[in-house]
């Protein structure tokens, strides 16, 4: 499955605990994950997804998400 890639503001893993209902929502419980060791916090989610609508609720929470070009 091919991936889309965001560089966001999610730092921690109690960070991801408050986006999780939301990326669950947008994406799917476990179709999507977060590299918090990469300096950017790489989130990865399914190409599918819907990019200004996941932008758009992440905002809605306090993180922001800039898509990396491919």
């Amino acid at each position: 499955m091919k991936h889309t890639q965001f560089k966001t503001t999610i730092k921690c893993g109690a960070c991801v605990e408050k986006v999780r209902e939301t990326l669950d929502t947008n994406v799917g419980a476990d179709h999507w994950s977060v590299d918090l060791q990469s300096p950017d916090r790489i989130l990865s989610t399914p190409d599918t997804v819907n990019i200004e609508k996941l932008i758009k609720d992440l905002d809605a929470v306090g993180y922001k998400a800039t898509p990396i070009a491919s």
